[in-house]
C-alpha cells in the first residue's frame, strides 16, 4: 500500500521518482481524511459526517496503493524475473520494508490494548500472532489498516514465483483472474479463501500492466494520462458519494484501479521527459506515507477525544479541526519515519545475510 521502494528514472531523486512519491503521499492523506471525518461523525462528537460526506471516497486511496504496489514491484524487479539467484534478495527487501516499522506500531497497539477493558480478547495469543505475521483471520488485526498488508504479502509471494521461473507469469495472471471471478460468484467467508479471491487483487495486476507498458514504450501524451486519470478518479468518487453507482466490489476496484494506473503511467511519463518539479514537502510526505498509513488510526481517535474533552470541538470550525487533525497526524508520521522507520531499516539491512545481497 503503501510501499516505498527503488524506482530509477531520469528525474529520480535519491532513487525515487518524485511524482510517484508525491502521489503516494496524496493517497495516504485521502485515507487519513476519510477516517478523520468518520471519527468525528461518532455520536459523542458531531453525530454526522462533516462536509456532507464529500470525502466519502477517500478510502479509494487504498485502491491507489494496491495499483502502486503492483507498479513499483514490477518496475523495480522486472529484471529479476527468471533469475532464481535474485529470490533471496527480493524476499529480504520485502520483509525489511514491511515488518520492522509495522511491528513497532503493533507494539504501540498492544500497549493500548493492555489499557483497554477488553484486553483479554484483543490480546488473545492467536490473534496477536496472526496480527504480527499478517496471517488472514476473521478478526481485524491489532493495527486496523493492516488488513491491506495481508493482500500486499500475498502479492509479494506470488511475484516471487516468476523470479524463480518466468514460465509462471502467464498461468499466474490467468489464475488470478479466475480466482477473482470465483470470489464474485461465491463470496467465501473463510479468511484465507477471501484473501485469494479478493477483488482488490486485480489492482495489483493493473499496476503490473502499467509498469510493463512503460518498460516497452513511451506514453505519447503523459500529461493527458495524468489529467484524465485524476478527473476519472474524482468523477468515480462523486458517483460513489452521491450513491449513483455501487462501488463496494469488483466494479469499484476496476474503476478506481484503472484511473490509478492512468495517473501512475502519466506521472512517470511526464517525469521521464523532465516535465515534473516537486518540493521537499511533497517528497517527505511520500517518504513518510507508510508511517502515516500505519499510525493515523492511533493518532486521530485519540486527538478527536482530546479536542472534545478540551471543548475545542465545539468552538473551532469543523474544517479547522479536520485540518489540524490531518496536519498533526502527518507531522507525527514524518517524525516516526525519520526517528524510527529509517533507523530500524538501516539497522536491519546492515545485517543483511550474504545470500540476500
Amino acid at each position: 500500500m503503501v510501499i516505498t521502494d527503488t524506482l530509477m528514472g531520469p528525474r529520480a531523486v535519491g532513487g525515487k521518482l518524485v511524482g510517484v512519491q508525491a502521489a503516494r503521499g496524496v493517497a495516504a492523506l485521502m485515507v487519513v481524511i476519510y477516517h478523520t471525518t468518520r471519527s468525528l461523525s461518532l455520536p459523542q462528537y458531531l453525530g454526522h459526517i462533516p462536509f456532507a460526506n464529500a470525502f466519502g471516497f477517500g478510502h479509494a486511496g487504498v485502491d491507489f496503493f494496491f495499483v502502486l504496489s503492483g507498479f513499483i514491484i514490477t518496475h523495480a524487479h522486472l529484471a529479476d524475473v527468471g533469475r532464481t539467484t535474485r529470490l533471496h534478495r527480493y524476499l529480504w527487501r520485502r520483509f525489511t520494508r514491511i515488518f520492522p516499522i509495522y511491528w513497532f506500531v503493533t507494539g504501540i497497539e498492544i500497549v493500548r490494548a493492555l489499557l483497554s477493558p477488553d484486553a483479554a480478547g484483543r490480546l488473545a495469543p492467536s490473534h496477536v500472532w496472526h496480527s504480527l505475521l499478517l496471517l488472514p483471520e476473521s478478526a481485524e488485526p491489532l493495527v486496523n489498516v493492516a488488513w491491506t498488508l495481508r493482500s500486499e504479502m500475498l502479492f509479494y509471494l506470488v511475484f516471487a514465483l516468476p523470479i524463480i521461473d518466468r514460465r509462471f507469469v502467464r498461468p499466474l495472471i490467468i489464475g488470478s483472474l479466475l480466482l477473482i471471478l470465483i470470489g464474485v460468484v461465491t463470496a467465501p467467508t473463510d479468511p484465507w479463501l477471501g484473501l485469494l479471491v479478493s477483488p482488490f487483487n486485480i489492482e495489483f495486476l493493473m499496476g503490473v500492466g502499467a509498469a510493463n507498458l512503460l518498460a516497452h514504450r513511451q506514453i505519447p501524451r503523459p500529461t493527458t494520462f495524468v489529467t484524465a486519470g485524476a478527473l476519472c478518479f474524482l468523477g468515480i468518487g462523486a458517483l460513489e458519494v452521491f450513491g449513483l453507482v455501487p462501488l463496494n466490489g469488483l466494479m469499484g476496484r476496476m474503476l478506481y484501479g484503472s484511473a490509478s494506473a492512468a495517473i501512475l503511467a502519466g506521472l512517470v511519463g511526464v517525469e521521464k521527459r523532465g516535465g515534473l518539479r516537486l518540493g521537499l514537502a511533497g517528497l517527505m510526505l511520500g517518504d513518510a506515507s507508510y508511517c502515516l498509513y500505519l499510525i493515523h488510526l492511533t493518532v486521530v481517535p485519540l486527538s478527536v477525544r482530546l479536542f472534545a474533552q478540551s471543548g475545542l470541538l465545539g468552538i473551532l470550525p469543523v474544517w479547522t479541526v479536520v485540518v489540524l487533525l490531518v496536519a498533526g497526524s502527518s507531522v507525527i508520521a514524518v517524525g516516526l519515519h525519520m526517528g524510527v522507520e529509517l533507523p530500524l531499516m538501516r539497522f536491519v539491512r546492515a545485517r543483511t545475510p550474504r545470500a540476500c545481497r
